[in-house]
Parts: C-alpha cells; sequence; structure tokens
C-alpha cells in the first residue's frame, strides 16, 4: 500500500502497548501508524498453514499459541485493534514455560537446532530496540525504547519538531521484546546473547 507524504514518518504497529498508547493520548497520530499485520499474526497464520499442509488437518482443528514476554499482547490476542478476529488462539508466558522446556532444550543437537531455525539476522534482531528499524535498511529512522522515552518522542513528533524521518520504531519495555515483563532472563544478559547467537546466522532465512 502506497503511504502518502503527510503520512511521514511512519510509526510502527509492531507493539500493541505503543498502538494503544497512541489511539488514547496521541489520536492525531493515527494516520501515521503503519497498516500491516502484526509479527505474532503473520506468524500465526504460516504455521496453521504449513501444519495443515503437513499434517493432513483443518484450519479450525489446530490451534496456534503465541509465546510471549509481552501481557500486552494478551489483550491484543483478545480484542485485537484494526482485524477482527486474531490468528492466535491464545498466549503462554515464556517465564511460565521456559523452565519446563530448558531441560529438554539442553538434549537438542546442533542438528537438532539446524531443522528448527528459521531466522537469520534480521529476524532475530526484532527483539531488541531498533532491530525492525535496522531490517528495513534505510538510515532515516529512530528508534526508542521504555514508556517515558516513547511519550516525550511522541509528543514532538505531534509538535512537529521531528523531521526528515522515514519511520519511527517504539517499544514500551526498556530494550525492546527482550525486556518484557514475562521474559525469564534478564534483559541485559538476554541482549548480549542475542549479539553472540547474530554471528552465527546468515543475513536473512525467510524473506
Amino acid at each position: 500500500r502506497n503511504i502518502r507524504p503527510d503520512q511521514y514518518p511512519v510509526i510502527s504497529s509492531a507493539c500493541p502497548v505503543i498502538v494503544r498508547l497512541i489511539r488514547v493520548r496521541f489520536p492525531e497520530l493515527i494516520p501515521h501508524i503503519i497498516d500491516v499485520r502484526q509479527p505474532m499474526e503473520v506468524a500465526a497464520m504460516v504455521a496453521r498453514r504449513e501444519f495443515c499442509r503437513v499434517h493432513d488437518a483443518k484450519p479450525e482443528e489446530v490451534g496456534c499459541f503465541f509465546i510471549t514476554p509481552c501481557p500486552a499482547k494478551v489483550t491484543d490476542i483478545r480484542m485485537p485493534i484494526g482485524i477482527e478476529k486474531s490468528e492466535v488462539d491464545g498466549a503462554i508466558a515464556i517465564s511460565e514455560i521456559f523452565p519446563q522446556l530448558s531441560s529438554r532444550m539442553d538434549k537438542l543437537t546442533p542438528k537438532d537446532l539446524e531443522s528448527l531455525s528459521n531466522s537469520g539476522i534480521i529476524g532475530v534482531s526484532w527483539a531488541t530496540s531498533g532491530g525492525e528499524s535496522s531490517a528495513l535498511l534505510k538510515e532515516k529512522y529512530l528508534a526508542a525504547d521504555g514508556i517515558e522515552n516513547v511519550i516525550r518522542v511522541l509528543e514532538e513528533i505531534e509538535d512537529e519538531r521531528i523531521g526528515e524521518l522515514d519511520f519511527i520504531e517504539l517499544n514500551a519495555c526498556s530494550g525492546g521484546c527482550v525486556g518484557g515483563v514475562l521474559c525469564d532472563e534478564n534483559p541485559y544478559v538476554a541482549i548480549a546473547r542475542l549479539q553472540r547467537l547474530r554471528k552465527y546466522l546468515p543475513v536473512s532465512q525467510n524473506h
């Protein structure tokens, strides 16, 4: 879909907290929110379709559950904005499920992990603030995280004090989704692990 000149800078719609914040406190900025499906929704559509193809199942027989670092995603599943019904049937906190998975994950071999991997550096980087922006491969962007910083940025956009930008990525959680309150890991340790992980990944594995 074409973006009109008056819609710049475009604001990412990936963080549900930001979308709701703009709707309530900065309604004049609503036209700047990019009208695309959230990654969670797209992933659920792809996962359900692939499962049905492999197992010869009907879509209505398959449940999709999102393992989430973010309680706002639960709200987004129950009361989505911009779509009638979410593709996701429910959410499970990472902090709740990780202890049950970690002992089993230790037994996975490199070959097992390779078959499960479907992300490159670009995809994995979305977990941190600025990751979505860097995936655009453009220079004219701004990325901010932490709700107080986000509100300051939105106030400046509203007052037209921020110019010459194409894209604005805002994350309510400090550090991005990796700093979500439902995460099991300290966000700074998690960011360091992501940086190490990125060294061994292709730039993109799934376009």
